[in-house]
């Protein structure tokens, strides 16, 4: 949670808004998903799934998505203006 607070610059309240609705659209897909894959392929491709769903999808997003702080690299967070 502290790097999208530091990306964003913005309140604690609107970033726990913004991780808390991503959670609650994962929580109601995933497990629908694997219903799914559950009832049409078995456990073991379910889980074969699973794993290859985190290998090429969110791996991905995590290591081209999350740096480290915006001033490392000479930006401002968002939301916050030059010399004020």
């Amino acid at each position: 949670m502290p790097f999208v607070r530091d990306e964003f610059g913005v309140s604690m309240a609107e970033v726990m808004y913004s991780l808390s609705a991503g959670t609650s659209v994962g929580g109601i897909a995933i497990p629908a998903l694997v219903t799914w894959w559950l009832q049409a392929y078995g456990w073991r491709t379910t889980l074969e799934y699973l794993a290859l769903s985190v290998a090429f999808i969110v791996l991905p997003v995590l290591i081209f998505t999350i740096r480290g702080k915006p001033a490392d690299i000479g930006l401002l967070p968002e939301g916050v203006v030059a010399g004020g």
